[in-house]
C-alpha cells in the first residue's frame, strides 16, 4: 500500500476497498483497525482516520465497498510500513478479501481549509487531452454547489488531483472531488438548479469515467 516519495510533509490517502462477494463484512473487521495500527506504529499524522462504506449510486450492482481516508506523516511512511510487522500483518489478511483496490495520494488544488473526507465522493476521469478543460469545470463546481445552499456550509468542498498507485498502466491523473449535501433529497434537487446544470452538462464531452459514491462513516 504504497508510492513513497522524499517529501517531508504529510500525505493524503484515500484507498478504495472492494470485496469479493460475501466477504464485505470480513474486510470491514480488517480496514477498521487498520488505522489503530498505523497510528500504533507512529506512521500516520494525528488526523482521524475515517473509514466509510460507500456505493455508486449510478451503478447499483457494483455492491457496497469500503473507502478509508489517512494521512501518512511523510512521504517515506507508506515505505517504512512495508518493513513494519504489525502493518504487514493487517495487510497481509485484506488480499483473501479483496476483490480490487484503488490506492490514490490526494494533492491539494487549493489552500482554502483542511483536507477532509466528506460525505460524497466523485472521481472524474478525463478523456485523453480533456485534463485542463475538466480540470476548468470542475474549479466552477464549488461555487455553484455554495450558491445553489444544497451542499452543507459546515462542509468545505474540495478538489484534488489523483493518481492510482495500483494500475500503474492507468492514465494520467485524474480529480476527485469532496463535499457533503446539506439533506438526502439534495442531489436530486440539484438537477432542478439552472447553475449547476450549467456546470454539469459541459462535463460530458471531457470525461473518460464519473464515479459518484456516497459515503457512511464507519468510525
Amino acid at each position: 500500500m504504497s508510492q513513497a516519495s522524499s517529501s517531508r510533509d504529510p500525505v493524503n490517502r484515500v484507498v478504495i476497498y472492494r470485496p469479493k462477494p460475501g466477504q464485505l463484512a470480513e474486510l470491514e473487521a480488517i480496514v477498521t483497525r487498520h488505522g489503530a495500527v498505523l497510528r500504533k506504529v507512529g506512521l500516520i499524522t494525528d488526523d482521524p482516520v475515517r473509514v466509510f462504506r460507500a456505493r455508486e449510486p449510478r451503478k447499483p450492482e457494483a455492491g457496497t465497498f469500503l473507502v478509508e481516508h489517512f494521512r501518512w506523516r511523510d512521504g517515506a511512511a507508506s515505505d517504512i510500513a512495508h518493513q513494519t510487522p504489525d502493518v504487514m500483518a493487517v495487510w497481509e489478511t485484506m488480499g483473501a478479501h479483496l476483490q480490487d483496490m484503488t490506492l490514490t495520494t490526494l494533492e491539494p488544488l487549493d489552500d482554502a481549509a483542511q483536507p477532509r473526507l466528506a460525505r460524497a465522493l466523485v472521481l472524474y476521469r478525463p478523456k485523453a487531452g480533456s485534463e485542463a478543460a475538466l480540470l476548468a469545470l470542475c474549479k466552477q463546481h464549488a461555487p455553484a454547489l455554495r450558491a445553489s445552499g444544497l451542499v452543507d456550509p459546515a462542509e468545505p468542498v474540495q478538489l484534488y488531483r489523483a493518481t492510482d498507485l495500483v494500475r500503474h498502466g492507468a492514465p494520467a491523473p485524474y480529480l476527485v472531488e469532496t463535499f457533503a449535501w446539506k439533506s438526502p433529497g439534495a442531489a436530486e434537487a440539484a438537477h432542478q438548479s439552472p447553475e449547476i446544470m450549467a456546470v454539469w452538462e459541459p462535463m460530458t464531452p471531457h470525461l473518460a469515467e464519473l464515479t459518484i459514491m456516497m459515503l457512511e462513516p464507519i468510525a
